[in-house]
């Protein structure tokens, strides 16, 4: 307890103190499972703490693996379209600093509640075939559904797809370029010069497509970490990764330091090593806001289970940014009511117009037929035991 105490206290979150209402925390800390530890909502954790339907809303964004570790959700990546969609209050930023770059907290004053609504839609088919980036345009202005539910009429919305990348100069300093490989250590440099105006405004993205290492030290468990501007990713083996069945060539990394769009971006190498990249893109995405109707409602929360109220001036989806699983229950003015995955990981409720109350529970999947399984196994272990202490007597 001494030690769980002391590390609460250094905390970077140690002053942040948990409200009533529900909100997230875009960052890491100590260890990756601190918001268990002290009870708050975060964006980071263990693929093994996760379902699956975190890592399949990670792995659309190309957030992670490979977002600064491979076998770890590591935040948002900065991405103010997501941290809005997931009700982000609080975010680390990396600042500059004579000594490299330090973390910061910095409070997100417009934060989204948990619970948006949409009167659009976008199949989730349709979603599926778009780039990271125009999938973060669809998700700021549509709820993405696998299907429509009976009974409730919301509108389909149109796919606009848009060429936010953008020229840019490179220049390679200490790197050996030898039959389409890159030999780098830890002096090496990729300087990238996006062709923008100075002042610009948006966020800044870096994307490496099929971008393998191959070990030179024979260690295929070891990772180089390449550092992208005041970001990092980490890559394994290539043959590692093929073996394991990981199979994640492509990265797409924020490239930003704060909220100024850089001039150039450093990308450096952690150690000595052979890379294979097919292609380096840089885009310019312009800050956005969400699209969702006025009729959000903030989640409160008590012993475990979610309510709110909501007046919805049209039919739509309720959509909740809390992780999908097949345990929540939901009901709408005191009647069940079908709980839907949206947007990839998380929960929806369908609704008509009108004044709603609305509540959800969580039971673990399997819990009663747990329960039924190990009383009975505990009665069979009784019978049996007072069965061989009758027989013993008998003898």
């Amino acid at each position: 307890y001494k030690e769980l105490k002391e590390m609460e206290d250094n905390s970077i979150f140690h002053d942040i103190k948990k409200k009533e209402e529900i909100y997230r925390l875009d960052a890491w800390d100590f260890s990756l499972g601190a918001s268990l530890i002290f009870d708050y909502y975060g964006t980071a954790e263990y693929f093994s703490i996760e379902n699956k339907a975190v890592s399949d809303f990670y792995r659309e964004f190309m957030l992670s693996p490979g977002m600064v570790s491979t076998w770890t959700f590591y935040g948002l990546d900065g991405r103010s379209v997501l941290e809005d969609l997931l009700s982000v209050q609080y975010y680390i930023e990396n600042k500059q600093s004579d000594d490299g770059y330090r973390q910061e907290i910095l409070k997100n004053e417009d934060v989204r509640p948990m619970g948006l609504f949409f009167d659009s839609y976008l199949p989730e088919s349709d979603f599926a075939v778009l780039d990271p980036i125009n999938k973060m345009d669809i998700v700021s202005e549509y709820v993405v559904l696998d299907e429509v539910p009976e009974g409730i009429k919301v509108k389909r919305g149109e796919i606009e797809c848009k060429d936010y990348s953008i020229p840019y100069k490179i220049e390679y300093q200490d790197i050996k370029q030898e039959d389409g490989f890159l030999y780098v250590n830890e002096k090496s440099r990729i300087y990238i010069y996006p062709n923008i105006e100075k002042g610009a405004e948006g966020e800044l993205y870096v994307s490496f497509r099929n971008l393998k290492r191959y070990s030179l030290t024979g260690k295929k468990l070891n990772l180089i970490k390449i550092q992208v501007g005041n970001r990092q990713i980490q890559v394994l083996d290539a043959a590692y990764s093929a073996e394991a069945g990981i199979n994640i060539w492509d990265y797409m990394t924020h490239a930003n330091y704060g909220v100024n769009v850089p001039d150039v971006i450093e990308i450096s190498f952690s150690e000595k090593d052979k890379l294979e990249i097919g292609s380096i893109d840089v885009y310019l995405y312009p800050s956005v806001s969400l699209s969702s109707s006025e009729a959000s409602v903030d989640l409160q929360e008590k012993y475990g289970d979610i309510y709110g109220k909501i007046v919805p001036n049209s039919d739509g989806i309720l959509f909740i940014s809390i992780p999908y699983s097949s345990g929540w229950s939901a009901e709408v003015d005191g009647e069940k009511r079908e709980v839907l995955r949206a947007s990839i990981g998380f929960l929806a409720i369908p609704l008509k117009e009108g004044v709603h109350t609305f509540s959800m529970k969580y039971t673990t999947p399997g819990l009663k037929l747990g329960i039924f399984a190990s009383v009975f196994g505990l009665c069979g272990c009784i019978c049996y035991y007072l069965l061989v202490k009758r027989k013993n007597k008998l003898c």
